[in-house]
């Protein structure tokens, strides 16, 4: 019986130390990112590629690509909704954002990639190629263990690191190469995974978001985004998120509502990986600012339980539209 106590025991500390299993750290499927990436472009100068990456926390660089056609492309298309390279002409490449994963262990990724037709299609050839790459602490770029390196025809196939990754933070990127109409490599769903601490703890995706502007008396219509977690606060605790000035506004949809303040529950003390969109609030006196967004769980139980990003923007003076109007002499 004694050695079944100490049996018992020794799980109960080993589980408090591993924490909660693999949770998600970073996702990305693209949703509600339509036409966001590399678009055709006839109205600037060669190689007519428009960037948008407004509103998202990915970026793209487009290297030596050459867009010479309406349906060239490097961006999320309608549909299945996934970031799709067409007639690239060249190597584009989709970055993720820094990822902090300082707070976990073990971490891994996965993610998606295919391409139009797979191998019944036969329309790539072996220089059209969906390479994955990844880079912890910002050292060298290492190929995927598992599928990192695509070429020619595949079928829709996972690309995956299993071997465990631990350092303070991971970038992403994917790179493709194609230079035809009927060329398409596509990707989705990223996901990265880790152990998850013991807590109690809030872990925000960043620290500092700058460049969060707005026009005098306008609703800004891009909001800028960051994500949250929490572990181990007591059960029934809310995380909380709050502007400490008051400049700024919150939803979990980007559509809004946008409230001054949002009081996430937790189930069993934990908070799933959320997004939170974040927009200036309305009325702001024109210039630069300053503030806090500070996620905290309530009641406060530990330091650590409180995480604060710093915030910067600016609020540019509205110019009113003059137009010439004609007056009528009536003889």
């Amino acid at each position: 019986m004694k050695n079944i106590k100490l049996l018992v025991f020794a799980l109960f500390i080993s589980l408090s130390y591993y924490g909660y299993g693999q949770t998600t750290i970073y996702s990305e499927d693209f949703t509600g990112q339509l036409n966001k990436g590399a678009s055709y472009d006839a109205t600037i100068a060669a190689p007519n590629i428009a960037v948008d990456v407004s509103g998202v926390d990915w970026t793209v660089d487009m290297g030596t690509c050459v867009f010479d056609g309406t349906q060239d492309r490097f961006r999320v298309i309608n549909g299945a909704r996934f970031l799709e390279g067409r007639d690239l002409d060249g190597s584009a490449t989709w970055l993720s954002p820094v990822i902090d994963i300082s707070s976990f262990t073990n971490v891994q990724f996965s993610l998606d990639a295919s391409e139009s037709n797979g191998t019944t299609g036969n329309n790539l050839e072996f220089d059209d190629t969906f390479v994955t790459e990844y880079r912890v602490d910002g050292g060298t770029w290492t190929g995927a263990a598992t599928n990192g390196s695509l070429s020619d025809d595949f079928d829709p196939t996972v690309v995956s690191q299993g071997t465990t990754i631990n350092g303070t933070t991971l970038e992403l990127r994917v790179i493709m190469t194609n230079n035809t109409n009927n060329e398409r490599h596509r990707l989705d769903n990223v996901l990265v995974e880790g152990t998850a601490p013991a807590g109690p703890i809030i872990i925000t995706s960043t620290g500092t978001i700058t460049g969060i502007s707005t026009v005098q008396n306008n609703v800004p219509l891009v909001s800028d985004t960051y994500t949250v977690q929490a572990y181990g606060l007591n059960v029934g605790t809310n995380v909380d998120i709050a502007s400490q000035n008051g400049n700024l506004v919150f939803a979990t949809v980007a559509n809004g509502p946008y409230t001054t303040t949002l009081a996430l529950p937790t189930t069993a003390g934990d908070l799933a990986l959320t997004t939170i969109y974040v927009k200036p609030a309305f009325g702001l006196a024109v210039g630069g600012y300053t503030d806090n967004i500070v996620n905290s769980g309530t009641p406060l139980l530990f330091f650590d339980t409180l995480n604060i990003i710093s915030v910067s923007g600016t609020t540019v003076a509205h110019t009113p539209v003059t137009v010439a109007c004609l007056s009528l002499i009536h003889i």
